[in-house]
């Protein structure tokens, strides 16, 4: 049977948030519970208190919290098809009506050992892959949202580059796209060298049509958003805010109308923009008109939603309702829907906001 959202928020797109990211507290610390793995705190409150109190302004502090919540996740499909059944459920509270969740499949087979909790059988990729898209095709269906997934390989990890086009492949149906993050705690390095095994994959990728998003110029120099438009012929890019950092290559974004998948409140946390929002490079971004949507990446740290985001914009970012709107639309069309749903998704929207051809 089908939900309705009772949600009566303006309707909105969300294209960059982190599936294993977006976990709900209470769901770690009953899985944690039910598995006998250790996590910090007496209760859920503690324990997300424990992760979310993280060093500000590194990036590396805040992928370490992922080793706090993740092991309760990973090995299980239970507890996969769970979060992702879950994460259509919060995002149709916040309004949203379409999605695309990304993650990483090999990170999600098995828990490491060293860590201390207990080992369990690996899964497969295919068997995560499996879980995940059941999880998300029933939420869809109870909650009245759409959803899709992006996998991400590791820069650090080209051996799993191959494998996750082929997982964009052959879970097309619900797959839209492969991207590329650090996975490993690192910081996004200076003047970015892709091993040749990643830069294949992803060109071949284009040359089959799986669609490339990539995360680029976070942490590291304008230089890599370059690099990943040219090399790794990436349609979007996955925060990007140090491309205002050479002209040259801010005019080729601009001219290119490449899309920027902003994401305001992890820009602050990890240490990618100035801790003064008003200060942020999304603010020029919308003096200039770039092609940019607004993000929650990771709300299971950062405690926000889809609406804080745009409450952000408004507040620091000199944001109009009229520009609001407009990048809702920027979202949607910049999303790896194919052509004939994106349509769909576009008029839905236009319907919502009274917005003619």
């Amino acid at each position: 049977m089908q939900v309705e959202s009772k949600s009566m928020l303006p309707p909105k797109v969300e294209l960059h948030i982190h599936l294993d990211g977006a976990v709900r507290p209470s769901t770690v610390w009953d899985l944690a519970k039910k598995r006998g793995i250790n996590v910090p705190g007496s209760n859920a409150k503690e324990m997300t208190s424990s992760i979310r109190n993280f060093e500000m302004g590194t990036l590396p502090k805040f992928l370490d919290t992922f080793k706090i919540f993740l092991p309760p996740l990973i090995g299980d499909k239970e507890a996969l098809r769970r979060i992702s059944y879950e994460i259509c459920e919060d995002k149709a509270k916040e309004g949203v009506v379409y999605f695309e969740a990304r993650f990483s499949p090999h990170l999600l087979v098995y828990s490491d050992p060293e860590s201390g909790h207990v080992k369990e059988k690996a899964l497969s990729t295919h068997d995560v892959m499996r879980s995940i898209v059941e999880g998300i095709e029933q939420g869809q269906k109870d909650f009245n949202v759409k959803a899709r997934l992006i996998i991400c390989t590791a820069r650090e990890t080209p051996a799993w580059a191959l494998e996750c086009l082929q997982l964009c492949q052959e879970f097309s149906e619900f797959v839209v796209a492969i991207d590329i993050a650090d996975c490993g705690g690192k910081d996004e390095t200076e003047g970015e060298e892709y091993h040749h095994e990643i830069i294949r994959v992803f060109q071949e990728a284009e040359r089959c049509g799986v669609h490339r998003t990539v995360h680029a110029g976070e942490s590291g120099p304008a230089g890599n958003v370059k690099i990943a438009i040219e090399e790794l012929k990436a349609e979007r890019i996955g925060h990007g805010y140090h491309v205002l950092e050479d002209d040259d290559i801010y005019q080729m974004v601009k001219d290119k109308d490449i899309h920027f998948e902003i994401c305001p409140t992890s820009s602050v946390y990890t240490g990618s923009c100035d801790s003064d929002f008003t200060k942020h490079p999304c603010v020029r971004f919308i003096k200039d008109q770039i092609n940019f949507s607004l993000n929650t990446d990771d709300p299971m740290v950062f405690g926000n939603t889809i609406n804080d985001e745009f409450e952000i914009a408004r507040k620091y970012f000199g944001l109009s309702d009229e520009q609001a709107i407009q990048v809702t639309f920027n979202a949607a069309r910049a999303s790896f829907l194919p052509k004939q749903e994106k349509l769909e998704l576009i008029e839905k929207l236009r319907a919502a906001y009274h917005v003619a051809d």
